[in-house]
């Protein structure tokens, strides 16, 4: 390959332009999923051996976030303490892929990325941080590893204007996984985080009952 930089290329609008760009995403990301890479796409269809082959025509970089998302904790070492500082050197493309492994719901790829040194507050997808995807999804565990890493609380994303606890209270109700996520849980780790609630924070009632809790009235 000419430009090992190619394998970073993700399925996503930014590499693969619409021409509607009214659509809701792009052929790749509904058949293979969301800013999934060329090793992401062989280990989904357990293609090893394209995936040993990819890896090893990689360079560290595109190395070290492959095995990230393959949440491989003994690659993603053996890889920092051969090149210390990887990750600071990397433009903010690469940073940003810990909120895209939020974005996925991807737990184990999160708490790889952020142990691999990942900036906790990378923006994605409407410019919104990790802890906001995994406020929206309902993730309390993902959301109690992304507070480990003190993230902002209070920030906003760019689209909706809200803050991760306002996520997951719309998430609550209206989220992709509104029928399967712990709101309650999410909830409760913000605010004993310090998040802060509004008296008209809304949400399910199991998480009325614990904004009511802390001291906010529905």
């Amino acid at each position: 390959m000419s430009d090992p930089q190619e394998l970073l290329k993700e399925a996503f609008q930014g590499y693969f332009p619409m021409v509607n760009q009214r659509s809701g995403g792009t052929i790749y990301q509904w058949a293979l999923g969301w800013y999934v890479s060329a090793h992401d796409v062989a280990k989904q269809f357990g293609h090893e051996s394209v995936f040993r082959l990819l890896m090893d025509r990689s360079p560290a970089d595109v190395k070290l976030l492959a095995a990230c998302w393959a949440a491989d904790a003994v690659s993603v070492k053996s890889l920092l303490a051969e090149h210390p500082g990887l990750v600071a050197r990397r433009a903010n493309a690469y940073r940003r892929q810990v909120a895209h492994a939020a974005r996925n719901n991807n737990l184990a790829a999160v708490r790889a990325m952020l142990a691999a040194g990942l900036p906790v507050d990378a923006l994605g997808q409407h410019r919104a941080t990790p802890l906001h995807w995994a406020a929206f999804h309902g993730n309390a565990e993902m959301a109690r590893e992304i507070l480990r890493y003190d993230p902002p609380l209070e920030v906003t994303d760019a689209d909706f204007h809200g803050t991760p606890l306002g996520w997951a209270i719309y998430g609550s109700e209206h989220g992709w996984d509104c029928c399967t996520g712990d709101y309650a849980a999410t909830v409760k780790a913000l605010l004993e985080a310090g998040a802060k609630a509004s008296e008209t924070a809304g949400g399910t009632e199991a998480v009325r009952e614990v904004i009511r809790h802390y001291g906010a009235k529905d």
